[in-house]
């Protein structure tokens, strides 16, 4: 499915930051999970602020959801399922968040590209990807100890 407008980036990338919020806090709540916890919580939380982050970007920029069309972005490459079955390993979760992260730098960067005539949301789009960037590296970390 296409994201041709501002507005369905940024609906997509609530979308993404929902789920992935939900991913990592009901994995946060697995009892194999107790040595991830902590860095499980904060990138739930991360979550939740990226897209308060997000909505208010949305409300501010209201006027720019009707202007030019967006080409060639897709939502595909960006989605990935998040169930992990009945009885996931934490390093099955480990993986699963470190590709979850991966394909958010990705839809991030490439979003701040396609919207760089908002500079504003292309800025956020960055700095967000770049925190996407940050927790990838704590999570490969984690799975190495």
């Amino acid at each position: 499915m296409p994201l041709k407008s501002f507005g369905s980036i940024l609906n997509f990338a609530v979308e993404l930051e929902r789920m992935d919020e939900t991913f990592y806090a009901s994995s946060a709540n697995n009892p194999v999970c107790t040595e991830q916890k902590s860095i499980l919580e904060e990138a739930a939380a991360d979550r939740k602020k990226n897209k308060n982050i997000l909505l208010r970007a949305r409300q501010e920029n209201v006027t720019e959801m009707i202007l030019e069309e967006i080409q060639n972005f897709y939502r595909s490459p960006f989605l990935s399922t998040r169930d992990m079955g009945d009885t996931p390993s934490p390093g099955d979760i480990l993986r699963k968040a470190i590709e979850l992260e991966e394909k958010a730098v990705l839809f991030y960067y490439e979003a701040a590209d396609k919207l760089k005539g908002t500079p504003e949301v292309s800025r956020i789009f960055r700095s967000i990807g770049k925190k996407h960037m940050e927790r990838k590296e704590q999570l490969n970390a984690h799975s190495k100890k």
